[in-house]
């Protein structure tokens, strides 16, 4: 056998290529070996060549970069695949080319039909960005904004839809919807998600100033001060009882204590 690249056809067109090489007295325990199936690849961290045959159970490979037989191989090897590579490239491009060929007319005449939707969106409107955002049994799901602000669906009016489809399809391929919002009802409705954001904002800092006087008091009278209580189940297969009081106290010292009492 000869160190070479052998070329196997799989199928028609379909041609597999490996490398084969004649190890030599360098090799350590492969030395002498006709190995076979080889294929660049990186081993902790090397660049080795990786062939079908194995040494104590473990695949061998072999860096190349310090043999040069192996290494001329592995550069043959990586220009036929890229190679192939090309031709596969070259192909997929002309299949994309005459499908956008195909698909440049059908979308030009959507964006067409879009335009004359979107000019029909009344003047004291703005248009609403839609956007698929997943699927339910079946129906689509849109999400609708302005400017990343979320508008409910059931505040917007719909145009209309521009779709682009295949000739005896049953869906088009691409589509868009034309849709709208009057510009008081986004205003109303960015005003009220600002009340809100301003409520929680306000009743965050009454918790927080209950809390602050919960422990102050605390501190003041040197005594646990209540702050809250839940049930949960009962921790103790002693005990008869199926749930817990458990109780979260403010402590004089700032820190916080959680008691547990039984139900009977």
């Amino acid at each position: 056998m000869t160190s070479q690249i052998v070329s196997k056809q799989i199928a028609e067109g379909l041609t597999s290529h490996s490398i084969s090489f004649l190890a030599g007295s360098d090799c350590g325990p492969a030395a002498g070996m006709e190995l076979t199936g080889g294929h660049p690849a990186i081993n902790q961290g090397r660049k080795v060549v990786m062939f079908d045959q194995k040494f104590k159970g473990q695949q061998i490979g072999l860096t190349y970069e310090n043999r040069p037989v192996l290494a001329a191989l592995v550069a043959q090897y990586e220009a036929i695949q890229a190679e192939k590579q090309a031709v596969i490239q070259a192909k997929w491009d002309s299949k994309r080319a005459e499908r956008e060929a195909i698909d440049a007319p059908l979308i030009e005449a959507m964006n067409k039909k879009a335009a004359e939707l979107k000019s029909s969106i009344p003047v004291e409107h703005i248009e609403v960005a839609v956007k698929k955002v997943g699927d339910l049994d079946g129906d689509e799901i849109y999400e609708y904004s302005v400017d990343g602000f979320e508008i409910n669906w059931s505040n917007v009016t719909i145009h209309g839809w521009a779709t682009a489809i295949y000739p005896n399809a049953m869906a088009p391929f691409a589509s868009v919807c034309v849709a709208s919002i009057s510009r008081q009802k986004l205003a109303e409705l960015k005003a009220a998600k600002e009340a809100v954001e301003r409520q929680k904002v306000e009743a965050a800092k009454v918790s927080q100033a209950e809390l602050d006087q919960k422990f102050t008091e605390a501190k003041a009278t040197g005594e646990k001060v209540f702050l809250q209580s839940w049930v949960a189940d009962c921790n103790d297969p002693n005990e008869e009882c199926s749930t817990d009081i458990i109780s979260e106290w403010a402590m004089p010292d700032g820190t916080t204590k959680i008691t547990r009492q039984h139900t009977w």
